[in-house]
């Protein structure tokens, strides 16, 4: 499971919208690596029998809290669920990004950041949104 990186043009309408791909795709460990070992996301513990929906609910939570200065990062809350970010989205997202990489050490994260990087300068060039689509 992955999170693929694609482009598109939001002008067109949601029930008209066309993905691109990038060919940028994300494993789990490279979006854990950033937001829970180099952005300290919080997580809960669980054992069975736990009301996995509201622990679920109680995460995200966190990990929005956590990320209060990076709200456009905060919306990738779940590996396993979708991301859109609109076409005048787009640059505040790419800043976000900008903003913490210098800040990491973890490879996986760096790669996880810059491929985020890579794929808002071809979508602000294009004039288009970003999604990360779980597959």
């Amino acid at each position: 499971m992955g999170l693929d990186l694609m482009i598109f043009d939001d002008s067109l309408g949601e029930a008209n919208r066309k993905y691109n791909a990038t060919g940028t795709s994300f494993a789990f460990e490279e979006w854990s690596a950033f937001f829970f070992e180099e952005m300290n996301i919080p997580t809960l513990p669980y054992a069975d029998g736990d009301d996995l929906g509201e622990i679920h609910r109680k995460e995200k939570e966190m990990f929005v809290a956590a990320l209060g200065h990076f709200p456009m990062l905060s919306r990738m809350d779940d590996h396993y669920s979708d991301s859109e970010y609109n076409s005048h989205e787009v640059s505040q997202l790419l800043n976000e990004c900008s903003s913490v990489l210098t800040d990491l050490t973890n490879p996986l994260a760096i790669s996880f950041t810059n491929g985020l990087i890579q794929g808002c300068r071809k979508a602000i060039e294009s004039g288009f949104g970003v999604s990360l689509g779980a597959d």
